[in-house]
């Protein structure tokens, strides 16, 4: 199977990249994926690392191997339980609809370690670009990855 037609599982998330600063190294777009209900949008790097981190939750897989903690009484989001089998509510074609203005890429969270994410990167002709152990490698391996 080529890497066009693979079938996206609940982890892999679209990050469609409308806005980028090569130089201050920032992005603004929004996510997408089959194991998230809607569409969310990012306005900087840190707001993308966040949201990811959020979504994962959301999902429930893969697990955050610490838990988040707040000292404010409603903190909003709470990690959310493992999930082995999260709902899919879009199909792999929907999600390949999706297109940023800039870029767009696939990522792949395998495990959440050490505070951070481990997984893959995949361009838009869905051929692996990389491999990420962080959070740092994976925004390297985004800011990286060719425009359109």
């Amino acid at each position: 199977m080529d890497g066009k037609n693979m079938e996206f599982q609940p982890t892999f998330l679209r990050v469609c990249i409308d806005q980028m600063d090569l130089e201050k190294g920032e992005v603004s777009g929004y996510i997408g994926g089959v194991g998230l209900r809607d569409i969310h949008s990012f306005g900087d790097t840190p707001g993308l690392l966040l949201l990811i981190d959020q979504l994962l939750d959301q999902i429930g897989k893969p697990q955050a191997t610490r838990r988040s903690r707040s000292f404010r009484e409603n903190s909003g989001t709470t990690a959310g339980g493992f999930c082995l089998n999260p709902p899919r509510y879009h199909t792999s074609e929907e999600i390949r609809e999706l297109k940023g203005e800039c870029k767009t890429v696939d990522i792949q969270i395998i495990t959440r370690l050490h505070s951070s994410w481990q997984g893959f990167v995949y361009n838009s002709e869905g051929e692996v670009s990389g491999k990420f152990s962080s959070d740092l490698q994976l925004l390297g391996l985004i800011l990286k990855e060719k425009l359109k």
